[in-house]
């Protein structure tokens, strides 16, 4: 290669290497600029722009980002004790980024000011001076579909009453057709003037939305709750309620397969205890776990809607979705129960209730169902029920209800007394009929 040649090459790869900064800052604006359009053609926020300074190696921008009420969570209790008060968060957003490949974009967030509904201007100003540059994020991405985001700790102080939290991280995955959420949060603490007092221990919260919310999956785990609440403010001895919860979870899921909706519900708790007033439970262990399945989806859909508009349709909705059939399961454990000093051992119930179409439809309806159930014909039915309870519940029944009532439900077959485990008593249907402990029972 002569040098002319080499020198070409060397020119056309200093051109490069000098337009590089150019082509990744427009590459970088151009995202953000799609992202700050999609956000104000949505009408949930209004993002505007204050400040643009574009170099050659560093670019930093400034916005003004208006949360409204729109946007705000639809759940009824946030809706009931929040939305009717805000109106608009405010945020001032700077972004920075260097004009180079395979940079990050970061952005800093601060709360400016809260709108409120309902409040005079004196309790509007009061609020937003507490709240005032005291909730900062720290935003980070490389793709605009993950974002790391870090608060610094939150510390609200009014009149003696004490919030913070510390340690809060959040990491999101946004797509066309997916969301996925992870957030962390080492501390909460609230402390109040009257001696109030509720503690957080590392709440973590997971979310994942796909294909359009048709799987749908919910986690929250907090390792460590306690809170003593003062219940009595004017009395010489104070008095409170406390309430401990240890390595408390909730899962739930849902899916869309074949047009059918399964879902469930998981709550669990290690260890917990709850006192107030001489009166306290406690115990070991607890889970509770609810699951439906063989739903008609866009039976379901459309229910929720027309219920939605029209309550008094509920029952003919209701008899929609049974004559499209369900299952549905229930389960309840709880360990080493104690209510003030009397322990109450382990218990434990279930219950498995579900109807097939097919069979539903081979006896002409949902409506000749219960029918034929009335009458002792439990065609088209599966049903089981499972209890156990300990010796000490049976112990403490026989103390609170009369013996020749206890007798009489023993005597029935409903429940069954055995020495190891209590009270037991199994109910079920086989065949389409009626059993309680293998024997058959029979309505009329």
């Amino acid at each position: 290669m002569n040098m002319k040649k080499l020198s070409i090459v060397f020119l056309g790869l200093l051109a490069l290497i000098v337009a590089t900064p150019y082509i990744f800052s427009n590459i970088s604006n151009s995202k953000i600029d799609s992202q700050v359009l999609t956000l104000n053609q949505n009408d949930l926020v209004s993002v505007k722009e204050i400040k643009n300074d574009i170099g050659y190696l560093d670019t930093k921008r400034d916005f003004k980002v208006i949360i409204t009420d729109k946007s705000f969570p639809n759940n009824k209790a946030f809706q009931k004790n929040y939305a009717p008060f805000l109106k608009k968060l405010v945020f001032n957003v700077n972004i920075g980024f260097r004009n180079l490949p395979i940079t990050k974009v970061s952005a800093v967030a601060k709360l400016d000011k809260i709108i409120l509904n309902n409040m005079s201007n004196r309790e509007i100003t009061d609020v937003n001076n507490i709240l005032k540059d005291k909730i900062i994020a720290h935003l980070v991405t490389s793709d605009f579909k993950h974002f790391n985001i870090k608060f610094n700790d939150i510390v609200l102080d009014s009149l003696g009453n004490k919030l913070k939290l510390s340690g809060i991280e959040t990491k999101l995955q946004i797509s066309q057709h997916s969301f996925a959420e992870q957030t962390n949060i080492s501390n909460v603490l609230l402390e109040t003037v009257q001696g109030d007092k509720i503690s957080v221990k590392n709440l973590s919260i997971n979310e994942q939305n796909k294909d359009n919310m048709k799987q749908h999956k919910f986690q929250m785990i907090i390792k460590n709750f306690d809170a003593k609440i003062l219940l009595n403010n004017y009395s010489a001895q104070k008095q409170y309620m406390t309430l401990l919860l240890k390595d408390f979870s909730f899962n739930s899921s849902s899916k869309v397969k074949h047009n059918l909706l399964e879902t469930s519900f998981v709550t669990s708790v290690k260890k917990s205890s709850f006192s107030e007033k001489g009166f306290s439970v406690g115990f070991d262990e607890k889970t509770f776990k609810v699951s439906l399945s063989n739903i008609d989806y866009s039976i379901l859909a459309k229910t929720l809607k027309n219920i939605k508009n029209k309550k008094e349709y509920l029952n003919d909705a209701l008899l929609e979705i049974f004559n499209n059939g369900f299952d549905i399961s229930l389960s309840d454990e709880i360990k080493n129960l104690k209510i003030s000093i009397l322990p109450f051992g382990d218990n434990s119930i279930s219950l498995h209730f579900a109807m097939n179409k097919a069979d539903i439809q081979k006896v002409g309806g949902i409506e000749n169902v219960f029918a034929n159930v009335n009458k002792g014909d439990f065609t088209g039915v599966k049903f089981k029920f499972d209890m156990n309870l300990s010796n000490e519940v049976y112990s403490w029944l026989k103390l609170k209800i009369d013996p020749d009532t206890l007798n009489r439900f023993i005597k029935s077959d409903y429940l069954k007394i055995t020495k190891d485990k209590g009270i037991t008593t199994t109910i079920e249907v086989k065949k389409g009929k009626l059993f309680a402990n293998d024997k058959e029972y029979k309505i009329h």
